[in-house]
């Protein structure tokens, strides 16, 4: 799987796998504009939380547990973690891009009407909230310069504030840039129990284009009316501010 991905993906010579490893995290400068930090989430994390004991599974929509808050737990795994938070803090840029490849922001699932009951997807970040909570912690420790998280996956248009708490200020943006061929949850299911998701569609098809320039930049999710037709216009569904030195979502 590793061979086949390498040959169909415009990767370096640096990440042609070596048996079972390959190596795909690393940061990208744009100038002294951004940084890019890319990591990589699947080949390194701890085992999924809150599964049940023997052969039966519960898959990926998981209930809160002991083994999920484990502040032991990684997603990307210690040596890729340690990398992390040491380019956060050494970073020179005006924007800090984390790529990674989910929603990062908390993402409390289930019947908005049942507020006692959390459904998480272990499948990502909410599987390892300490893994998450490291990370906005350094880049507010550290004072890192205009933080945002970017991902995709989840069939859905995202963008959220993160927090070191719920309730808390903002310390960073994310975005999940949409999907172009599928379909993903209805944007009511998770209003009631997330506030700090400001924008969740997952009823259109497109994608998000970031636009960055030295003095401020802005997140536009673009969608087509009718992704069943060739010649169908195309629209903004949302855009967001991105004011430099004031972390956070803003609707633009």
């Amino acid at each position: 799987a590793y061979h086949v991905y390498y040959e169909h993906m415009p990767l370096r010579r640096r990440a042609a796998p070596v048996g079972p490893d390959m190596l795909l995290y690393r940061a990208l400068d744009w100038g002294s504009l951004a940084q890019i930090q890319m990591v990589d989430d699947r080949q390194y994390r701890d085992g999924k939380s809150c599964q049940p004991a023997g052969p039966s599974k519960r898959g990926k929509l998981i209930g809160d547990c002991e083994e999920r808050r484990d502040p032991t737990r990684s997603i990307l795994g210690k040596p890729q973690e340690a990398w992390l938070l040491d380019a956060l803090a050494s970073s020179k840029a005006q924007w800090n891009l984390l790529a990674q490849q989910t929603l990062m922001a908390e993402l409390q699932l289930g019947d908005p009407a049942q507020q006692t009951t959390r459904f998480y997807s272990s499948d990502g970040w909410d599987g390892y909230p300490a893994n998450r909570a490291r990370i906005v912690e350094r880049w507010r420790e550290a004072k890192v310069s205009n933080p945002i998280a970017l991902g995709g996956d989840i069939h859905a248009f995202a963008a959220a504030n993160l927090t070191e708490t719920l309730d808390g200020p903002p310390v960073a943006a994310t975005f999940v840039g949409g999907s172009i061929s599928s379909l993903g949850g209805e944007s009511d299911v998770f209003a009631a129990k997330n506030p700090h998701i400001k924008q969740f569609d997952g009823k259109v098809r497109g994608y998000g284009r970031l636009d960055l320039t030295p003095k401020d930049s802005r997140m536009t999710f673009r969608t087509v009316e009718n992704a069943l037709v060739a010649t169908s216009p195309i629209r903004d569904l949302a855009s967001f501010a991105l004011e430099n030195g004031r972390p956070g979502v803003h609707r633009a």
